[in-house]
């Protein structure tokens, strides 16, 4: 019988490009249970930090969860740093997040920066095929989570008026979701 998640790496290369850097589960001190790779895209000038072990947690959700952050090449290390963020919180709540859940902060997350927080989203720049990972016998078994960053404004216009409302804002001014440096869209 196959591992449920034998082909999860080529799931991932083939939507965001070749691995550049893998950080180890000891990186910030005692085992995290979960570590950070970043890959890069043949394309786009973006870059993605995924991570590699939450679905092997006592997390509770409806499919198994690894987060990704993706925005510009410059941004790898903020990239890294916001998936760590939300693993940390996930792992040690034992709660998953749902898409369209934004999480936010009273403060910055990011120094110099309006992100108070990320919108767990599907991918604004994948086709859907990436949220999900399908086993050998084509059956759900990994949810890929997309934290997009977003600010104080456009998490409380998602908590009033939900995530495709602001993703229509979004949308219509063309906003930069690969940024962290952006302007609210609100």
């Amino acid at each position: 019988m196959a591992d449920r998640y034998d082909g999860v790496s080529g799931h991932i290369e083939r939507h965001l490009g070749r691995i550049r850097d893998a950080e180890s589960p000891t990186l910030h001190g005692p085992n995290q249970g979960y570590t950070l790779a970043v890959y890069e895209h043949p394309e786009y000038d973006m870059v993605s930090a995924i991570s590699n072990g939450v679905c092997f947690q006592q997390v509770d959700s409806m499919l198994p969860e690894e987060f990704v952050c993706t925005l510009q090449s410059d941004q790898e290390e903020i990239a890294a740093f916001l998936v760590n963020v939300i693993c940390e919180m996930v792992v040690r709540s034992g709660q998953g997040l749902e898409f369209d859940q934004a999480v936010e902060n009273t403060q910055p997350l990011v120094p110099d920066t309006r992100i108070h927080g990320v919108l767990a989203s599907p991918h604004p720049y994948l086709s859907t095929d990436f949220d999900v990972f399908h086993d050998a016998y084509g059956e759900p078994a990994l949810q890929i989570i997309t934290l997009v960053p977003i600010t104080f404004a456009e998490a409380k216009y998602v908590e009033q008026f939900g995530a495709d409302a602001v993703r229509k804002i979004w949308e219509a001014r063309e906003t930069d979701l690969l940024d962290v440096y952006r302007s609210s869209s609100i």
